[in-house]
């Protein structure tokens, strides 16, 4: 068996983790709707619904753990297949992403509390730059270990 063939499945397999990474944030989207729309959701004159919660941390809550999903369901099922430093590597990003989206939605709620407002896109985008930060701080500090 050559490289290219021991290589295939293993990309198979980590391309079905990120799928499977994919539906479960679909599931977490669904169960984040209900809870909004159980808990938080009031009619206006009109008689539709609207969700009285904060923007940022809904956005967030929702735009946040696409990252984490995907990189739990890669590791997931893609774990079994990797090198031991992959491994731990893998493991040091999913650390990172799950950190990072906690600690942004701690550092929104403070920003929401206190009054800020801050744009769509930069809150967002601020989050992922704050993952990434923290996933090359943890695979530098992890892979020292090695």
């Amino acid at each position: 068996m050559t490289t290219e063939t021991e290589k295939k499945p293993d990309r198979i397999v980590g391309v079905l983790g990120a799928l499977f990474g994919l539906f479960l944030y679909y599931v977490w989207i669904a169960v984040l709707m209900a809870i909004l729309f159980t808990f938080f959701a009031e009619p206006n004159a009109m008689g539709a619904f609207i969700v009285e919660f904060s923007q940022m941390v809904q956005v967030w809550l929702s735009a946040g753990m696409l990252p984490v999903f995907i990189t739990l369901g890669y590791h997931l099922f893609a774990r079994d297949t990797m090198p031991e430093a992959e491994r731990l590597l893998g493991r040091a990003g999913l650390a990172a992403s799950a950190s990072g989206f906690l600690l942004w939605l701690l550092v929104l709620a403070a920003l929401e509390v206190s009054g800020v407002a801050v744009e769509y896109p930069y809150y967002v985008a601020g989050g992922y730059v704050f993952m990434l930060i923290l996933g090359v701080f943890f695979w530098k500090t992890w892979s020292r270990g090695v």
